[in-house]
């Protein structure tokens, strides 16, 4: 019995220590299901690539990536932020307290609003959902974000809204970087608007003037 004991124990060290041994070392993994992940075919810089017409490897950035570059081709106003708080910032030359009202360079508009609404859906709406309730998709994974419709939100000047989606807040990301000073401001009204259709007074949901 002991014997038969001192030889399941030699075997089991022995087994051990033979799994320990992985061989030789290899820089490939073991296993290599996709190799393509891998072994990626990319230019270098400055690499003539015959796929495109111009055979130049490197592209041109997509409009509305670049931060200085507006999807409608317009030259960026914010290029020098401090040269116009107002319409950079949301905020007054003055004091630099949050602006209650549009820039001059904005218009009021149902083009405004339109775009406005365009861009919410791609870049809020996830999150937020389509009436600003903090109902989307996202927020129903668990990620929960401010409601618009709250009254400390539905206090803030335009300003301070123009200063969260370029900035961000608590768990929001900003989107200067991707979407333009003027599409920003098309956002913040947008959002007003939504504000105002959920507490609208019963004289102008009736239409009366």
């Amino acid at each position: 019995m002991t014997r038969r004991i001192a030889l399941v124990c030699c075997i089991a060290i022995a087994a051990l220590a033979l799994g320990g041994c992985r061989g030789s070392i290899k820089k490939k993994a073991p296993l290599h299901p996709q190799l393509n992940m891998d072994q990626v075919n990319r230019f270098e810089a400055q690499e003539p690539n015959d796929f495109f017409s111009d055979n130049r490897a490197n592209r041109r950035w997509p409009e509305g990536t670049v931060r200085s570059a507006d999807p409608r081709g317009d030259v960026s106003p914010c290029a020098l932020p401090e040269a116009n708080p107002h319409l950079c910032s949301g905020v007054n030359a003055k004091d630099g307290s949050f602006a209650t009202t549009l820039p001059d360079e904005v218009t009021l508009d149902a083009a405004l609003l339109d775009r406005g609404q365009e861009r919410y859906d791609i870049f809020c709406a996830p999150c937020h959902d389509r009436v600003g309730a903090a109902d989307g998709m996202v927020a129903r994974r668990g990620m929960k974000p401010i409601t618009f419709h709250n009254d400390i939100v539905r206090g803030r000047e335009v300003g301070k809204l123009f200063d969260t989606i370029s900035n961000g807040g608590a768990i929001m990301p900003g989107y200067a970087t991707q979407m333009p000073t003027t599409d920003r401001w098309a956002v913040a009204a947008y959002v007003r608007a939504l504000q105002i259709s959920q507490y609208a007074s019963d004289d102008v949901a009736n239409g009366a003037k």
